[in-house]
Parts: C-alpha cells; sequence; structure tokens
C-alpha cells in the first residue's frame, strides 16, 4: 500500500502513524507510546484530519520456532512483511541470557506491544511456563513457570496463548491436571503483573460440559467468550470467562455437514466474530482453514489446496492470526514458510519462505504475531502547474 502512495499523480501526505498489535482479537493502537483515544485537533488540522484516507499496512511479522537455533534451542524470527527477509529477533545465545528457549510454542502480543511465548519444554531442560519478548532488543524475561510464582496450577505443555480485554493471559495447555484433576489439559488464567496462576476450566472443574482432550490452542471473542480448538477431540469448545463452563460448539456430524476436522491446531477470530480454524491434516491430508460459525457450529472451507486452486499448498498449517489490515497470517511447519490467506476468497500467497533472504532457515516455524501501521493520508489543495490540475501549463 505505501508504493501506491508513492506511484499516483496526485501528491499524498502522511498526516499521522499509528502502531497496531495484533492482540488475539483485540487490537491495541498507540501513537508513540501513548494510547490513541482521540483523533480530536483544533480548526483547519482537525478538519483535515476527518477528511483523512486510512490505510493499513502490515510491516513486521514475528514467528516462533522450536528448531531454527540448534537442538534443543528454539527462537523467535523477525520476519519485514515487505519482502520476507528473515532475521534472528530472540534465542538462546542473542541476546544471552536467562530464560532460555527450547520448544517455544505459541505466541501473542499484549497490550504494551510485548511478546508472551509459550515455552513447552518438550525436552525437559527448561521448565514449561510463559516468556516475555521485547520485540525490539530480543531480551527475554521469566513472566510465569511452575515454581515462579510458587502456587497454582502447574503447566504441562503450554501451546496456545490469547491476552483478555483486561489483559489476564489465558494458555490452553495440552497436558494440564494430569494428577487429581480429570487429565487431558485445560486453561490457566496468568495475571500478567506477578505471573500468578489459576485454574479457568479443567475436565471436573466445573463438572459438565464436553471434556477438554489436548486443547491446543484459544481465543477470546470481543464479548470476552473463549474458544478452545480441542485438538485430540476433534472440537471446538467454548469456556465461560467466569464460570469455565464448557459447551459445545462444533465437532464432526455436530452439526452435519461441512469439512471434517482432523487435527483442528489453531485458531483466531475473524472481524465478523466467525471462529478460523487452521486443520494441519483436514482436506485429505494437507490441511487447510476451516470457518466456524459461533452460533451454530456450521463448518465451511475457506482455504484448501483445491478452493481456491492456485497459490502454495498448505503442508501443516500450524498457527492463525487476522492482523489489522484484515489478511490471515498463518504458519506452515511443513511448507517452512509463512502465508497469507485472503479472508473472503481464502487465496493463497507467501509472505516469507526460505528461499527468502537472511537467515536463519525456518525448521518448524509455530507461533505468529504482527505488527501494522494505520496511516492517515489526505489531499492537498490544488497547486499550480501539477498535471492534471488547474494551472498545468500546455
Amino acid at each position: 500500500m505505501i508504493s501506491s502512495i508513492g506511484t499516483t499523480p496526485r501528491r499524498r501526505r502522511i498526516r499521522s502513524i499509528a502502531t497496531v498489535m495484533v492482540v488475539g482479537a483485540a487490537v491495541a493502537v498507540q501513537l508513540g507510546s501513548a494510547q490513541v483515544t482521540s483523533a480530536a485537533t483544533a480548526g483547519t488540522a482537525a478538519n483535515r484530519a476527518a477528511a483523512a484516507r486510512a490505510v493499513c499496512i502490515t510491516t513486521d511479522v514475528y514467528v516462533t520456532d522450536n528448531s531454527a537455533f540448534g537442538a534443543n534451542n528454539g527462537g523467535l524470527i523477525h520476519v519485514n512483511k515487505a519482502d520476507g527477509a528473515r532475521n534472528s529477533l530472540s534465542e538462546n545465545n542473542n541476546p544471552v541470557g536467562t530464560p532460555e528457549f527450547e520448544t517455544p510454542w505459541g505466541m501473542t502480543s499484549d497490550a504494551n506491544g510485548d511478546l508472551l511465548v509459550a515455552e513447552q519444554a518438550m525436552v525437559g531442560a527448561t521448565p514449561p511456563g510463559l516468556i516475555r519478548v521485547d520485540k525490539a532488543t530480543g531480551v527475554r524475561t521469566l513472566l510465569s513457570n511452575n515454581t515462579t510464582p510458587a502456587g497454582g496450577p502447574d503447566f504441562s505443555t503450554p501451546s496456545g496463548i490469547a491476552v483478555e480485554a483486561d489483559g489476564s493471559i489465558l494458555v490452553a495447555d495440552l497436558s494440564a491436571f494430569p494428577k487429581g484433576g480429570g487429565g487431558a489439559g485445560g486453561v490457566i488464567r496468568v495475571d500478567p503483573v506477578t505471573g500468578v496462576r489459576t485454574t479457568l476450566s479443567r475436565n471436573g472443574s466445573p463438572a459438565g460440559g464436553p471434556a477438554f482432550d489436548g486443547p491446543m490452542d484459544i481465543a477470546v471473542a470481543e464479548n470476552g467468550d473463549i474458544y478452545v480448538a480441542n485438538t485430540f477431540g476433534n472440537n471446538i469448545i467454548k469456556v465461560d470467562p467466569v464460570t469455565g463452563a464448557r459447551t459445545l460448539v462444533s465437532r464432526n456430524n455436530n452439526p452435519a455437514g461441512g469439512p471434517s476436522f482432523v487435527w483442528p491446531w489453531g485458531m483466531t477470530i475473524a472481524p465478523d466474530g466467525d471462529i478460523l480454524i487452521s486443520d494441519s491434516s483436514a482436506f485429505g491430508g494437507d490441511g487447510g482453514i476451516i470457518r466456524v460459525d459461533p452460533a451454530t457450529g456450521a463448518r465451511s472451507t475457506l482455504s484448501s489446496n483445491t478452493s481456491p486452486a492456485g497459490g502454495p499448498s498448505f503442508d501443516h498449517p500450524g498457527d492463525l492470526i487476522v492482523d489489522q489490515c484484515g489478511h490471515i497470517l498463518l504458519t506452515d511447519s511443513g511448507a517452512e514458510a509463512i502465508y497469507q490467506v485472503d479472508l473472503t476468497t481464502g487465496a493463497r500467497t507467501t509472505v516469507s519462505d526460505n528461499t527468502s533472504a537472511g537467515s536463519p532457515a525456518y525448521a518448524w516455524p509455530m507461533g505468529i504475531a504482527a505488527t501494522s501501521l494505520l496511516i492517515n493520508v489526505f489531499d492537498p489543495p490544488f497547486e499550480p502547474g501539477e498535471p492534471g490540475r488547474p494551472g498545468q501549463l500546455g
């Protein structure tokens, strides 16, 4: 979109630039370090701002990769959205320090713009937990693990991560609560300041509702409802944010029709409120994106390798988000790539893969977050001699 401003024959002027961080379904708009609450200005400037045309550009993409930096050394890769170029943002040797990454998985952004990463620690050298990463410097800070702070439910395999409107962090854990807690995973809420962990929902607490069986990802709707991609259970579960009560949203044959879940992996909420599911093995095994109506549970195909035809192929799609510019951004570990998917047509394009410039190479890209710019542009008054304007000579 920036290039279209530069090539149009009408001169454009940038009025303001606002940084937008995607936080699950929520968006924090910032101008510098201050939260934007009003565009009101005085006199002529206000009139011109009111007539401004907003242009949205996604500038930066951040990806967790649990194998890109060597054995037992995952980390974060920064991607320039314009050309797909990759560079290392944070791994155990750069910057040096703790906590260390081992198997970083899901990721999101908080209201301050920091990146929040679910560290699974599958090998066991690093305890599972949540790590906060400064997206400018790559500095890592421990937010919460099973001993810091003491107490609360233990993480086992933290996978999906989302942020509620009040800043609280929700973690879908694949295998938490194994002893006397119902097993098969659950949802843990984490205080964003203290790291204190509390149980929101697990099998048996509260009683009733569909059972968790490998909750992989989690998303928060605008009204606060919580949705969980229950991977091994092949269904989508809604969780009450207050009581933790679980209700079934959609599973194969309930309702009948539509594409079937095989391995529902990642999830996000579309601007219209629909649930978008990346299924790593649907559509004959290649995977794709399934749209789910949150009210009826009806499933429909948004994008697969044959619908629409053309574009790069899915090969184990992972995490996905909808950026502020209205595009789906998605990791694909089998293709070792980042894709952009049109929210309406499902058309696929490559943002970055291992043929793009820079390093490290993708090995197992998983979590994803993005930064976008909202740019207000307006047309200045006619200027003498400007092509197509009054006063042009000849």
